[in-house]
């Protein structure tokens, strides 16, 4: 839906592309996936790939 890119070094995010409907209160899910990444990131001791998905 949207696009967000993490930082490895700061480890800091940016929002690339918002969610492109506007009815979407996109805040709360650039939050959540970036919280998302942050566990996924720590997990795997700084490996991160280069695509990930998360449903909920």
């Amino acid at each position: 839906m949207g696009r967000i890119e993490l930082n490895k070094i700061t480890r800091e995010f940016a929002e690339l592309d918002p969610i492109p409907d506007p009815n979407i209160a996109t805040k709360f899910h650039f939050d959540r996936a970036a919280q998302k990444l942050s566990v996924c990131l720590i997990r795997e001791n700084g490996f991160f790939p280069n695509r990930i998905t998360f449903e909920s």
